[in-house]
């Protein structure tokens, strides 16, 4: 795990960071005390779908992942059902509010995720810019597991 950590580190500061999936992630895992890797991760598929609106940079993970993808939308559908698969099969939720944060608590915490998410260093990397209503948007949309469509 170290060295894969390392890697990691390593092609974090030859790329400029991760963005919108690491912002989201360090933000829920700074709020609610979640595992930062855990968060991260549950983000990846809400982060591809937002981002599908100005890149298709998600056909080169098709296709080294041999992701069918006639074309970029069924390979976004595609990428995304199998990101979701693995969560599934190590048992990650695919809704934030299956991570036991009860809607009340979310609502209260939402103005501080959003602020923690959109102030954080990784969302300027992000090849879509995100706003502070898009950021609660986007919350309110992990929280019941809906996909992103805007």
């Amino acid at each position: 795990m170290i060295i894969a950590a390392n890697i990691a580190g390593i092609a974090f500061g030859n790329v400029g960071g991760c963005h919108l999936t690491h912002s989201f992630g360090h933000s829920l895992g700074a709020v609610f005390e979640l595992h930062h890797g855990l968060c991260v991760g549950f983000f990846i598929p809400y982060t591809l779908q937002y981002c599908q609106n100005i890149t298709n940079k998600h056909l080169a993970i098709c296709k080294t992942l041999d992701i069918p993808a006639p074309n970029a939308e069924e390979g976004l559908n595609n990428l995304v059902s199998k990101v979701r698969g693995l969560l599934t099969e190590l048992e990650v939720p695919l809704a934030l509010k299956d991570f036991g944060i009860s809607k009340n608590d979310f609502k209260e915490q939402l103005p501080k995720l959003v602020e923690y998410a959109y102030g954080d260093v990784d969302t300027f990397l992000s090849p879509r810019p995100i706003t502070t209503e898009q950021c609660e948007r986007f919350l309110k949309y992990a929280y019941e597991g809906k996909d992103i469509d805007f």
